[in-house]
């Protein structure tokens, strides 16, 4: 049983890890690593951790066995580097950093140390994601050929109470944007389809959001060939779009084969297999208790990979999601698709 956790930042999404953590270790010490300079704790946060540090190696001289990287996307690979070398298990929030600087060397250092990392991409332990993953395995709907996905919603309405302005989502230097907040939907594309070759991208500020990133994104893959029968099939094509603008919320997964198409729709939580003839058939699968469940379940991932298991998200989901937006940045700068490099 993991008796010492470390908690790497307090925000919204840092709380949450916390609560969890006390639900799943309640006998736990749990160190906060904190910014330096950072303004009052918030009193919940104070009352469930035993310890505050701002320094690093404070931090680690607690000799920690579990550790949460939940602070600003920039900071995540410097953090996770120095827990890799010190063979702490970790859980490093999505996305796994701004861009691809430092990623190549963190993943040759979590290998290794073979240190146990989950990446927080929680749309890939959902329910219905995994229903619609296993239907589109055992071919229920043949070779696929096309996937569309859909992410917006308006981001004043993302934490109510809050001043939109002042969050991550809404500052490029804190790895705000589209891109990179709704980039779970590259990752559910890349699970499905495979690492693309190609990304053509389009990131545009259209709307009257004061933010200083892109507010939409449009992207078009391209994923590795699959087979039919003998012969080698077409690249099986990806459409993503992302944005800060829908109202209301709108999260969808689409994708279609040759003998009929498998519709998710995330907000309504439900799944659907459409056949060719136009027959439409509900797939089962169980619904999730509340969005809680997910980060549930990322952290229980974690514990099963300290236990021996592989990770169901793991140091090489990231990466290969960070080489997507690293492409998509570059497609968006040149007007032109571009090839997505290889894994280290």
């Amino acid at each position: 049983m993991v008796g010492r956790v470390l908690l790497i930042g307090s925000g919204s999404i840092g709380r949450r890890h916390l609560a969890n953590v006390r639900e799943a270790l309640p006998e736990a010490t749990v160190t906060l690593l904190r910014r330096p300079g950072a303004g009052p704790l918030d009193p919940v946060v104070a009352a469930a951790v035993d310890r505050v540090t701002d320094r690093l190696e404070d931090a680690l001289g607690a000799n920690p066995e579990l550790a949460i990287v939940a602070g600003p996307a920039p900071t995540h690979v410097a953090h996770a580097s120095a827990l890799a070398d010190a063979g702490v298990p970790m859980l490093i929030e999505k996305p796994l950093s701004v861009d691809l600087d430092g990623c190549v060397d963190l993943a040759s250092r979590v290998r290794a140390s073979a240190v146990p990392v989950v990446v927080g991409y929680t749309l890939r332990y959902h329910p219905a994601f995994l229903a619609l993953e296993d239907a589109l395995r055992a071919g229920a709907i043949g070779r696929p050929l096309l996937l569309r996905a859909e992410a917006g919603q308006y981001l004043p309405d993302w934490r109510p109470g809050v001043d939109y302005r002042t969050t991550v989502t809404a500052q490029r230097r804190l790895g705000g944007g589209p891109l990179l907040e709704l980039s779970h939907e590259l990752d559910l594309a890349r699970a499905l389809l495979g690492t693309p070759v190609s990304v053509s991208a389009q990131l545009s500020r259209v709307g009257d959001l004061e933010i200083d990133t892109e507010d939409t994104v449009d992207l078009v893959l391209r994923h590795p060939p699959g087979r039919d029968g003998e012969r080698a099939a077409d690249e099986p094509v990806s459409s993503i779009h992302l944005d800060l603008l829908q109202r209301p919320f709108r999260r969808t997964l689409r994708v279609t084969g040759t003998e009929g198409t498998l519709e998710l729709d995330l907000v309504a939580a439900t799944l659907r297999r459409i056949s060719n003839d136009g027959s439409v058939a509900a797939l089962p699968f169980r619904r999730p208790s509340d969005r809680n469940d997910l980060y549930r379940a990322e952290l229980a991932d974690l514990l099963g990979a300290i236990d021996g298991a592989a990770p169901h998200v793991g140091i090489d989901d990231g990466i290969e999601t960070m080489r997507i937006i690293d492409a998509a940045r570059r497609s968006d700068a040149v007007g032109s698709a571009v090839g997505v490099g290889t894994a280290a």
